[in-house]
């Protein structure tokens, strides 16, 4: 049968569905880190990836520790706490970018490891150098929109090729150390709306306020207590956006009070929770922690 042609104004439109969508890149960084190199670590309303393209490298996810070899690639999804470092024997080349993307093909990247080819870290390393460009253009150079675009293109090529490939098995650092690690941040999660002390973290975690410490102290920049407070307000910016008031936020997270929950909100985050309430209003970015 002879297809008819659509008659005119009767064309159909095939939508084509954006898995995801880069907004905005925030840094791009081709580095060498030397031996005993030791990233205090952030947390941050965007997306990071961590690519060692030699040597190795350790990273944390909030209570993961990995050890990252050549090849292997690592993705903080917006507010994972996360750091890294390079062992006193070995130094590693790392591609680091940290860009703003969204739409449901992001949420694969949760919690995964990729091991790339050759191909994908040639995808990479263009794309670095592209984002790079953007972001430090030459002083008497003209703006390239086309350039940004393409840049943008590019990354969301390399991220939809992972999907493809699949992610790689990296087990989390089973040391005695890691996973003595790994159980005091779990727990701290577990009772994160309780007002517990450092000796009642200990006590739950088996363990003494000494060697709790030593621990933690081992793979985080900051103390037991300040992790737990940087984790609040997290939490408080979360049930903020959903509505709660500061009253409810402050009783939720075991505050002894609304005073005492709005000092260490602007402590922790640099704004009031009024502010960053405000801040959400008008579209504003996350404050690091």
């Amino acid at each position: 049968m002879e297809r008819q042609q659509p008659r005119q104004g009767a064309y159909i439109l095939t939508p084509l569905p954006r898995y995801l969508t880069v907004q905005s890149v925030v840094s791009s960084l081709d580095v060498t880190r030397p031996r005993d190199f030791y990233f205090p670590g952030e947390a941050h309303d965007f997306w990071e990836m961590v690519y060692v393209v030699s040597g190795n490298a350790s990273v944390s996810a909030d209570s993961r520790i990995y050890r990252l070899s050549c090849g292997q690639i690592i993705f903080h999804p917006p507010m994972e706490f996360h750091r890294v470092w390079t062992a006193k024997d070995s130094e590693a080349h790392l591609i680091i970018v940290a860009f703003a993307a969204d739409g449901e093909g992001m949420a694969p990247f949760v919690g995964q490891q990729f091991r790339l080819s050759m191909a994908q870290e040639s995808m990479l390393r263009r794309t670095a150098g592209e984002l790079n460009a953007v972001l430090h253009p030459a002083a008497d150079a003209p703006t390239d929109p086309a350039g940004a675009h393409l840049a943008a293109i590019h990354l969301e090529e390399f991220l939809l090729s992972l999907l493809q490939s699949g992610p790689s098995t990296v087990s989390a650092a089973s040391e005695n150390a890691a996973v003595a690690y790994r159980q005091i941040v779990e727990t701290i999660h577990a009772h994160l709306e309780e007002n517990l002390s450092v000796s009642d973290l200990a006590r739950l975690c088996n363990r003494s306020v000494s060697s709790l410490n030593k621990v933690f102290r081992r793979f985080s920049d900051r103390g037991v207590m300040k992790y737990m407070l940087a984790l609040k307000v997290r939490r408080a910016m979360e049930w903020l956006d959903e509505g709660l008031s500061v009253g409810q936020v402050s009783d939720r997270l075991a505050f002894s009070s609304p005073n005492y929950f709005h000092v260490v909100f602007k402590r922790e985050s640099g704004m009031t929770p009024s502010q960053y309430r405000a801040r959400a209003e008008k579209s504003l970015p996350l404050p690091k922690l």
